[in-house]
């Protein structure tokens, strides 16, 4: 059993440290052995039967999960019939995957699971924070095929951790080949081995329209036809948001501005928010491009720390 992992390609070079000695016989010479090494080391992965790694397999479900939680839990005895199904265990404890890759576990990982499971371990396992600024994915030109997948996929791009194609491009659906995986793996452990697409610290740019929780508050209360508008889908929206805003989906947005609740009035001030600030990004983008003076993007719903109306909740509560 072993894993390997890279989530989106096209690696520059491997860890120095360990990219002399070569620890299975098809690994000689190529662009993955500085990180397979670093996880042999480190105990993380072993390779296979014969000796090899078979670094352009498929990896798996199991075996790329099994790497994560070995990482920082070293080995874990079965629980059940599968040989990995105490990091499984594990890993469903700690919300790093959920039931649907249990049942998936022997099936081969494509790009768009391989990013949530590394971006749910980043927070759940390591404790690491959300990038603030993830304007360089957009640069992925197929960010916005998968709609769920676009908050995971930008911060693993603008982390480093999945730097992408040549063609900017992420491929979702592509699956991860086991010298990918171990790449992935190393620069979720290690930040020294990422490649930011970002400048580390620099401030949000105006270009971006970014405004804060406080500046949107004193926006609102004196300007009374200053609109905040949720672009989450709709059943987001009806779960919480902030109060006093106005559920317009990207999705709407996208597919024709003018035909929105949105104000013909392109002078209107407009406040834009989601969940994260990928989506709320892009719909900023659209109204600038579609000649709006005054549109601002507040960004994340979470990062709100004001009013939050629940109506499915108020909904429940009788008199």
């Amino acid at each position: 059993m072993t894993l390997t992992i890279i989530f989106l390609i096209i690696i520059t070079g491997a860890p120095r440290a360990y990219a002399a000695e070569n620890k299975f016989p098809d690994m000689v010479g190529h662009w993955a052995s500085g990180y397979v090494n670093m996880l042999v080391d480190e105990g993380i992965i072993t390779g296979m039967p014969d000796g090899n790694f078979h670094p352009s397999e498929q990896v798996t479900t199991c075996q790329f999960v099994t790497m994560i939680i070995r990482s920082h839990f070293g080995q874990i005895a079965p629980t059940g019939a599968h040989w990995a199904s105490g990091y499984l265990s594990k890993a469903k404890q700690l919300n790093v995957i959920a039931d649907m890759d249990i049942s998936n576990a022997d099936i081969p990982l494509d790009r768009r699971i391989a990013a949530r499971i590394g971006y749910d371990a980043l927070v759940n396992i390591f404790g690491e924070p959300d990038e603030t600024d993830v304007t360089a994915a957009e640069r992925l030109g197929d960010l916005y095929a998968c709609r769920s997948c676009v908050s995971y996929i930008s911060q693993i791009y603008t982390k480093g951790i999945m730097i992408g194609y040549p063609d900017s491009m992420f491929y979702g659906q592509k699956t991860l080949t086991r010298a990918e995986a171990a790449t992935v793996v190393s620069k979720i452990l290690k930040k020294s081995l990422r490649e930011p697409q970002y400048e580390p610290g620099s401030p949000v740019t105006e270009e971006n329209g970014k405004i804060s929780p406080e500046e949107t508050k004193q926006v609102l209360s004196s300007n009374k036809d200053s609109m905040l508008i949720d672009v989450r889908p709709q059943d987001e929206f009806a779960l919480s948001h902030i109060t006093g805003s106005v559920n317009i989906p990207l999705a709407d947005i996208v597919a024709n501005l003018s035909a929105t609740m949105i104000p013909a009035d392109k002078n209107t001030t407009i406040i834009v928010y989601c969940q994260d600030g990928a989506h709320s990004l892009k719909a900023y983008n659209i109204m600038k491009e579609a000649g709006y003076t005054n549109v601002h993007n507040l960004g994340g719903v979470r990062d709100w720390p004001y009013e939050i109306s629940y109506p499915s909740q108020e909904a429940g509560q009788g008199a």
